[in-house]
């Protein structure tokens, strides 16, 4: 039997080795079958507005509108290969008072638009 759980192990490594990953939210290497096809010099996503149309196209459907109107503007910043696009947190409705919540994060590679990672503060 241990034979057979380190067998399922190896396979699923192997697995691992084979598949184009994303390591620490960063662009893996552009899969094999993409050999012959068209790379933009700067990328698919080249600045900071292609960035957060991207993001705000994926985040439509999965936030109301109205979460993500309250966030507006986005901004987008380009660290390495990665853009992180990021909404902006209301400001007080009183001054002296704090802001709760948070807002939604998304990391985007810059050469071929991938998802790496999306998330929203509390």
């Amino acid at each position: 039997m241990r034979t057979r759980r380190w067998a399922g192990v190896g396979g699923t490594l192997l697995l691992l080795a084979s598949s184009p990953v994303v390591v620490r939210g960063q662009c893996a290497p552009p899969p094999a079958d993409s050999a012959g096809s068209y790379l933009p010099g700067a990328g698919f996503v080249p600045d900071s507005i292609t960035a957060i149309r991207i993001a705000e196209a994926v985040m439509a459907p999965i936030y109301a509108a109205s979460v993500l109107d309250a966030q507006r503007p986005f901004q987008a910043k380009l660290s390495g290969e990665v853009w992180t696009v990021s909404g902006t947190l209301p400001q007080a409705v009183q001054p002296g008072h704090e802001t709760v919540g948070g807002v939604a994060v998304i990391r985007i590679c810059r050469r071929d638009g991938r998802i790496l990672f999306l998330i929203h503060g509390k």
